[in-house]
């Protein structure tokens, strides 16, 4: 059946239905604005990156002009409009729909809670989830180290014209052309690796100083910053909470046979 109206959502409307299941005219009008509320925050706590922004009202608008396009679903319908019976059988009918009344709503629990019992694992799951494996884990170790000579190249650059212009200091001779040379060496492996470093799950630069929004796990040393924090937990402890999506990750062990995705933003 064609869906003329679901289409025609703004895509970030559509994502967060899609979330709950719904990618059709016949879901949207067959859904209850509370239950899908509650569906739609259980989704926004397993994915704190999908921006949920959709209220009760705005989703009770959605569904009326998804019935008024397509029509109320056939329980609605049986709902709305209930056939006229003999009135000898007016009793036994009654009964028969409060108990199929029953049957609906425990059927429409059991299926609530099925599919809340798969957006939010339970403590115990999350609990002995273990790190994944990283992909290249020398590359990323040389990374790490390459990342702790950045405070020294920043020093030296700081205190090479000092040493230069202001002290008869030369431990390797009188020419101020291999100073500038050792200053240097100190950036040039963090500049060959800080594009190929990168998360084995969201893909972003580990070791970037850019200015990104962290996330609530990265690691933060004092005066530190994060990336230098990132790659001396590395360096010391061969494992990393990613600074971007938060996934706990390891450099050596045995990889899982489940592939982990990222969703894209």
């Amino acid at each position: 059946m064609d869906s003329p109206f679901f289409p025609t959502l703004p895509q970030e409307v559509r994502r967060q239905l899609e979330l709950c299941g719904i990618s059709s005219d016949a879901q949207l009008a067959a859904a209850n604005p509370a239950t899908l509320r509650q569906e739609l925050q259980a989704a926004g706590e397993l994915f704190p990156e999908e921006n949920i922004r959709l209220k009760e009202a705005e989703l009770e608008s959605l569904i009326l002009k998804a019935r008024e396009v397509h029509g109320l679903p056939e329980i609605l319908q049986e709902a709305r409009y209930p056939e006229k019976h003999q009135p000898e059988f007016r009793l036994q009918e009654e009964e028969t729909e409060e108990f199929s009344e029953e049957q609906d709503e425990a059927q429409l629990a059991a299926e609530r809670e099925a599919f809340l019992g798969q957006l939010k694992p339970s403590s115990k799951q999350k609990g002995i989830r273990k790190p994944i494996t990283c992909g290249h884990p020398f590359i990323l170790l040389f990374g790490a180290f390459a990342t702790i000579l950045v405070p020294f190249f920043v020093l030296g650059l700081i205190g090479l014209p000092y040493i230069l212009l202001l002290t008869d200091y030369r431990p390797f001779g009188d020419d101020n052309v291999v100073y500038s040379l050792l200053v240097f060496l100190l950036i040039v492996p963090y500049l060959i690796l800080v594009r190929m470093v990168h998360c084995s799950v969201c893909h972003m630069h580990t070791f970037t100083f850019r200015n990104y929004p962290h996330h609530s796990k990265a690691h933060r040393l004092p005066l530190l910053g994060v990336p230098i924090s990132t790659a001396l937990r590395i360096i010391f402890f061969l494992r990393y909470t990613c600074p971007a999506c938060g996934t706990e990750q390891k450099l050596f062990g045995k990889r899982s046979s489940h592939r982990h995705s990222h969703r894209n933003r």
